[in-house]
C-alpha cells in the first residue's frame, strides 16, 4: 500500500505546531504562576512586616506607658511619704529633729535628740545620759552640713543642746553608779566625739566649767573658807566615774618643790604656746597646762625638768638623734635628788608627796613635743618627708612597730602568768604543761615541740634567721632530739625534755618579739645563742627563786622593747618621743640587747623576794603587791604623828576587797614591813644609796607604841575617809 507522504508530513507538521502551541501555553502559565507566587510573597512579607512594626510600636509605647506611671507613682509615694514622715514627726513630740530631709538629701546622718523619758528615768539621772549618749553619736559633718545651709535650724539645735546640758544636775554626774556617771575620761581629754562636734564641744565644755566646776568650786571656798584658784574633774582609773578635786596653784607649788605659784608657772612657760616651742606667759594657758598634768595625776615635780624638756623640745629634726646619752643619764639621775626634795617638803608642810617618774617626764616630753616642722623650705608633719635626711638606711614600717609591742606584751603577759604559778605553787612542779598550755595551747611536751617546730620553721621560711643552716639547723636537731626523749621511755630524758620544752618556748617568744612582723628586724644568730645560753634550765629549774629573777630580766629585755615600739615614728611629734622615751629608758641601765639579758640571767647575787610582782613576805600575806604600793594607789603608806607627838609609820587600804578584813582600813606597820616598803620603794623609784638615808628618815619608827583608843579616827588618803586605827 502506498504511502501519502505530503498527507504525513502535513500531520507531523500540525502535530509539531500543537506541541509548540501547548509548550507556549504551558510556559505562559509557568510565568504566570511564578508571577502570583511573587505577589503573594510580597504581599505575605508586607503584611508580615507591617505586623512586626505595629507589635514593636505597641510594645514601645505600652513600656512607656509603664515607666511613666510608676515614676508618677514613685513621686506622689515620696510626697506621701514625707508627709507622713512630717506628721508623724509633729505627732510624736518624743524625739527632735533637725534638718532630717536635707540630711538624707545629702546622704548624711540624721541628727536627733530624744526629748520626752518617763518620771522615773528623769529622776534616777538615766535621761541625762541618754542624751549625752545622742549627741555624742551625733555625726559632724551632717551638723556643718546644717550650718552651712540652714543656720536657724542649727542655732535651734545649739540652744537646745545648751538646755540639755544647763538642766543636768550636777550630781548625776558625780555619783558612783556607773549607769549614772556617763562622762567618760576621752571627754576631757578631747578625744571623745562630743568634744570635736561643731558648736556642741564648746556648748559642752561651758556646761562643765559653768555648771560643774564653778558650783564645786564655791563650795570648797565656803567649805573651808579658803581661796582655790580652779576646780580639777578627778576621774577614777576605770574611767567610769568623776569627782571634783580643789586646785591651788600656791599649795600645787609647794608639794612640787617650788618656792610659790610664780615660781612654777615661770618654769611652765617655755613649754607651751600657740605656735610651736614659742613658749607662753599667759596665766590662763599655764594654769591649763598644769591642772592637765593634775587631772592626769601627773607628778608636778616633772616641772622641775623644765629647762631639759625645753632643750629636747626646741631640738630641730635633725637633731633629735644627736642628743648624748650623757644628757639622759644626768635627767634620770636627777629623779633621785628631786624626789629626795619632794620628801623633805613633804615632811615640812604634812602633804603627801607625789614622786616623780619616768613616765610622768616623757608624759610631759610628748604632751609638748612638736607636731609640725619647717624642713628645706616645707611645713612637715611625717616622716616621710624626711627620710632622705636621715640616710638611705633610715627606714621605718609603723605597722611592724605595733606587731613588735603587740609580740613584746604577749611576751610579758606569759612571764606574769608563770611567776604568779611558781609563787602560788612554791615550787616548779608541773610547770612546763603550765606553759605548753599558755604559749602552744598542747596538752604533751611532745606535741609542745612539734607546734614549737612549726612556729619556728615559719620564721625560718620568712627569712628572719641569718644563718639557718648553722644556729638553727643545730636547735632543731636538739628539739628533734628532746620530742623523742619526750615520748620515750626514760623518765629522766623526759624530765629533762619537759625543761628544755620551757627553754625554747621562751625562746620563740622572744624571737617574735624582737622580730615584730612580717617585715621587721631580722633575728640574728648571736640572738638565738644568747637567749638559748641565758635559759641555762638545769639550773633554774632546781631554784624558784633563781627561776623567778631570770623571768625578771625576761620581763625587763621585754618592755625595753615595747619601750622602742610604743611610739609611731611616721610623725613628727610620735618620733620625737619615741627617740627621747628610748634614750631617757636605757640611761637607767635597763637591759637593750639579747646580750645583756644574757649578763642580766647569768649574774650571781639574786636576791630571794626580788620579784616585782611582790615585794614581801608581810605585804604577800595582806595580800598586797608592788603594783598596790607603787603604781595604782590602793595602798599607801604615810608617816603618822600621834597626840603625844611619836611618829609611825602607817599602811593605808583602799576599798579593794582582795585585802580582806583590812579593805579600808589603817595598820600600824611592823618593822619588816618597813623594811619590805623600803626595799621596793628603792626598787620602783630607782633610788640611790645615797638618798636612802632621806627615805630612812622619813618612814621612821617611833620605839613608843601607840595607843589606837587614844587617837579616835583618823584620815584614811586612799578612801578619803577617817578611820580608826589597827595594830597587826
Amino acid at each position: 500500500m502506498g504511502i501519502n507522504f505530503a498527507s504525513f508530513l502535513g500531520g507531523m507538521a500540525s502535530q509539531y505546531n500543537n506541541i509548540q502551541e501547548s509548550a507556549r501555553i504551558d510556559k505562559s502559565r509557568k510565568e504566570e504562576l511564578l508571577l502570583t507566587s511573587d505577589i503573594r510573597k510580597d504581599e505575605a512579607d508586607y503584611t508580615s512586616n507591617l505586623n512586626f512594626l505595629n507589635s514593636k510600636k505597641l510594645a514601645e509605647l505600652q513600656s512607656q506607658l509603664a515607666i511613666d506611671e510608676m515614676d508618677a507613682q514613685y513621686v506622689l509615694d515620696k510626697q506621701l511619704a514625707t508627709v507622713e514622715s512630717d506628721i508623724a514627726e509633729l505627732a510624736d513630740t518624743t524625739f527632735s529633729y533637725w534638718g532630717k530631709t536635707g540630711l538624707t538629701d545629702a546622704g548624711l546622718p540624721e541628727l536627733k535628740l530624744r526629748m520626752e523619758f518617763s518620771d522615773s528615768v528623769l529622776k534616777g539621772g538615766t535621761a541625762y545620759n541618754t542624751q549625752l549618749a545622742q549627741i555624742n553619736s551625733w555625726n559632724n559633718e551632717s551638723i556643718k552640713w546644717l550650718k552651712a545651709n540652714d543656720v536657724e535650724t542649727y542655732n535651734d539645735l545649739i540652744q537646745t543642746v545648751n538646755g540639755v546640758f544647763k538642766q543636768a544636775d550636777s550630781a548625776s554626774v558625780m555619783v558612783s553608779d556607773t549607769a549614772k556617771g556617763y562622762l567618760r575620761k576621752n571627754w576631757f581629754r578631747g578625744l571623745d566625739n562630743i568634744q570635736n562636734l561643731e558648736g556642741v564641744g564648746s556648748a559642752f565644755n561651758t556646761f562643765i566649767d559653768e555648771n560643774i566646776k564653778e558650783r564645786e568650786l564655791n563650795d570648797y571656798r565656803k567649805r573651808d573658807a579658803k581661796y582655790y584658784d580652779d576646780v580639777a574633774l578627778i576621774l577614777s582609773p576605770d574611767g567610769e566615774t568623776v569627782d571634783t578635786k580643789p586646785i591651788s596653784y600656791d599649795d600645787l607649788a609647794v608639794s612640787a618643790g617650788f618656792v610659790d605659784k610664780t615660781t612654777m608657772f615661770k618654769n611652765v612657760e617655755p613649754l607651751i604656746g600657740l605656735g610651736d616651742n614659742a613658749g607662753s606667759s599667759d596665766p590662763n594657758q599655764i594654769a591649763k597646762f598644769v591642772k592637765n598634768l593634775e587631772t592626769n595625776q601627773i607628778s608636778l615635780g616633772v616641772l622641775q625638768f623644765s629647762s631639759e624638756i625645753n632643750h629636747l623640745q626646741e631640738l630641730s629634726f635633725d637633731e633629735i638623734d644627736s642628743v648624748a646619752p650623757a644628757f639622759y643619764e644626768t635627767m634620770v639621775n636627777k629623779i633621785e635628788s628631786v624626789n629626795a626634795n619632794l620628801l623633805k617638803q613633804s615632811d615640812a608642810t604634812g602633804r603627801v608627796a607625789k614622786l616623780v617618774n619616768l613616765e610622768d617626764i616623757i608624759y610631759v616630753v610628748n604632751a609638748t613635743a612638736r607636731r609640725k616642722e619647717a624642713q628645706y623650705g616645707d611645713v612637715i608633719d611625717i616622716t616621710t618627708n624626711t627620710r632622705d635626711m636621715k640616710g638611705t638606711d633610715w627606714k621605718y614600717n609603723d605597722q611592724d612597730r605595733e606587731s613588735q609591742f603587740a609580740a613584746a606584751g604577749k611576751v610579758k603577759i606569759s612571764i606574769s602568768q608563770l611567776k604568779n604559778n611558781i609563787q602560788e605553787s612554791g615550787n616548779l612542779v608541773g610547770l612546763p604543761s603550765f606553759w605548753a598550755e599558755t604559749i602552744a595551747k598542747v596538752k604533751s611536751t611532745g606535741a609542745g615541740f612539734q607546734e614549737l617546730f612549726t612556729n619556728f620553721k615559719t620564721l625560718e621560711n620568712s627569712g628572719n634567721f641569718v644563718d639557718t643552716s648553722g644556729k638553727m639547723g643545730s636547735v632543731f636537731e636538739q628539739m628533734a632530739q628532746f620530742q623523742a626523749d619526750a615520748n620515750g621511755a626514760d623518765k629522766e630524758a623526759a624530765r629533762k625534755a619537759e625543761r628544755e620544752f620551757l627553754k625554747f618556748s621562751i625562746a620563740y617568744q622572744l624571737a617574735m618579739a624582737l622580730q615584730g612582723g612580717s617585715g621587721g628586724r631580722t633575728i640574728s644568730d648571736q640572738d638565738v645563742d644568747n637567749i638559748l645560753q641565758a635559759l641555762n634550765m638545769d639550773t633554774l629549774m632546781k631554784n624558784p627563786e633563781l627561776m623567778i629573777a631570770a623571768l625578771d630580766s625576761i620581763d625587763e629585755f621585754s618592755t625595753g622593747l615595747q619601750q622602742m615600739s610604743k611610739w609611731d615614728r611616721t610623725s613628727i611629734k610620735g618620733y620625737t618621743t619615741a627617740k627621747h622615751s628610748q634614750g631617757l629608758y636605757f640611761a637607767q641601765g635597763k637591759i637593750k640587747t639579747t646580750e645583756d639579758l644574757k649578763n642580766s640571767i647569768q649574774s650571781k647575787g639574786v636576791e630571794p623576794g626580788s620579784s616585782s610582782d611582790s615585794i614581801g613576805t608581810q605585804f604577800s600575806k595582806l595580800k598586797v603587791s608592788s603594783n598596790d604600793l607603787f603604781k595604782s594607789g590602793s595602798v599607801v603608806v604615810e608617816p603618822y604623828t600621834d597626840k603625844n607627838g611619836n611618829t609611825h609609820t602607817i599602811v593605808y587600804f583602799g576599798d579593794d576587797e582582795k585585802f580582806g578584813n583590812y579593805s579600808g582600813k589603817a595598820l600600824v606597820a611592823t618593822a619588816d614591813m618597813r623594811t619590805e616598803f623600803l626595799n621596793g620603794l628603792y626598787k620602783s623609784q630607782n633610788v640611790g644609796d645615797k638618798n636612802k638615808s632621806a627615805y630612812d628618815e622619813y618612814y621612821g619608827l617611833s620605839s613608843i607604841n601607840i595607843d589606837p583608843t587614844n587617837e579616835g579616827l583618823i584620815f584614811n588618803p586612799v578612801t578619803e575617809t577617817r578611820v580608826e586605827i589597827l595594830l597587826k
